[in-house]
């Protein structure tokens, strides 16, 4: 009996998880989509097609959610869904801001950065989980660029955000600091720090652009930044599954 449980042991270790192979597989296709998507994204812009430039900007964030959600992440996949509701409602507030010039634009910017800012929720109670410890001298650089930001958007006298950005800069601030100071012990913890890093670095410039003045390059920067972050979030989530 022994030997007959030592064998059926052995058979089911070699047994291949065919579960967990149909995951990945679909979730290998699923992203192949997305980076599909994305690359079809920068032949648009929001004056030439607003609605391929709509559907290509917020699917990626909206497949890579469902992948999150395959594989049980579901605090990566709300922050990802909530960062495709966002990219959905900026779309709007350019058009309006910046084309149709509608009073809608300032309104729909507020949504949208709302929206965004519970994604930056989903992902602090992520990071919180994984690591409890203040380390507040992760949060001085993020406290630099707000303050550089803040300080920005007070000189150039532009009051139609003004509510909007501090609260706004008080989240994006966090998740950086909470994300980067996960200890670099391992290669998913590598992974989230520098997804908080690029989604910081992507809001940053985007501000600059909205509040300041034009970013060379800024639609390549933002975008390039934003969806490295938003995938090393995503494969990150994928590893600890």
């Amino acid at each position: 009996m022994d030997a007959e449980a030592s064998h059926e042991q052995t058979k089911q270790q070699t047994v291949p998880k065919t579960g967990s192979s149909a995951k990945n597989v679909i979730s290998a296709a699923l992203f192949l989509v997305a980076v599909y998507v994305m690359a079809i994204y920068w032949q648009y812009t929001v004056k030439d097609n607003f609605v391929a430039f709509t559907v290509t900007k917020v699917l990626p964030c909206v497949i890579m959610g469902m992948i999150a959600a395959i594989y049980a992440q579901w605090l990566i996949s709300i922050g990802l869904l909530l960062g495709a509701g966002g990219d959905l409602l900026l779309a709007f507030a350019n058009q309006a801001l910046w084309v149709t010039k509608s009073p809608l634009g300032v309104p729909l910017f507020a949504m949208g950065a709302f929206s965004f800012l519970l994604g930056h929720v989903a992902y602090i109670f992520f990071a919180v989980r994984l690591h409890r410890r203040l380390s507040l001298l992760h949060l001085l650089p993020f406290v630099a660029m707000v303050g550089a930001m803040l300080y920005k958007l007070h000189t150039s006298g532009n009051t139609s955000f003004a509510a909007v950005v501090p609260v706004y800069s008080l989240f994006i601030s966090v998740m950086g600091w909470r994300t980067t100071a996960i200890p670099k012990t391992s290669g998913p913890n590598i992974l989230i720090g520098l997804a908080g890093v690029l989604f910081a670095a992507s809001d940053f410039t985007l501000g600059l652009v909205y509040f300041v003045a034009p970013v060379p390059h800024h639609r390549l920067i933002i975008m390039t930044t934003y969806w490295a972050a938003q995938t090393l979030f995503l494969l990150q989530g994928i590893m600890r599954s």
